[in-house]
């Protein structure tokens, strides 16, 4: 799925009419006044937190700082791929956890708007112009076709004047 740049929605292969799913976050849950997803509120060990970006990123810098020993000094997703509400601190690499390696801070949700909000309209307009002007050409010339060819048809339809002598 090329609008998630850590390919989380997956399909559901074994369901007749499948579908593509991803975590919605509980919002059924959160709809019902709930604080936080099921999975934030039954985690034993409290690494699962729901909250503003804002937050969740203070929180996971203030846990590197308090054990400098036990993780590694980076949070996954304050940068990466233009900066995502999901973060991660880790005791090992990223790399070694298996999770993609990102050599861009900017998202490629930028490029999509770029191409559907500025590309697509664009194109679309050069092609209405062009077709309109290919129209207006192949108009013209019928139009002076049919005038010639109404030209020669009223010349064969005179009579013919006979001089007497």
């Amino acid at each position: 799925m090329y609008a998630c740049p850590f390919e989380v929605p997956h399909f559901e292969w074994d369901q007749q009419f499948a579908l593509i799913v991803k975590c919605d976050m509980c919002v059924s849950r959160l709809e019902e006044g709930q604080q936080e997803p099921a999975c934030t509120a039954t985690c034993p060990t409290q690494s699962i937190q729901f909250g503003t970006r804002e937050d969740m990123l203070a929180m996971a810098h203030e846990r590197i700082q308090k054990e400098p020993d036990r993780y590694v000094d980076h949070v996954f997703g304050e940068h990466e791929n233009g900066g995502t509400s999901t973060f991660y601190v880790s005791p090992v690499s990223f790399e070694k956890l298996g999770f993609p390696t990102v050599q861009t801070t900017e998202s490629p949700a930028e490029f999509n708007r770029l191409a559907t909000e500025i590309g697509t309209p664009v194109i679309a307009s050069t092609v209405a112009v062009g077709m309109t002007g290919i129209y207006l050409m192949l108009n013209h010339n019928k139009h002076k076709e049919d005038a010639k060819h109404a030209g020669q048809v009223n010349e064969q339809a005179k009579p013919e004047t006979v001089e007497k002598e």
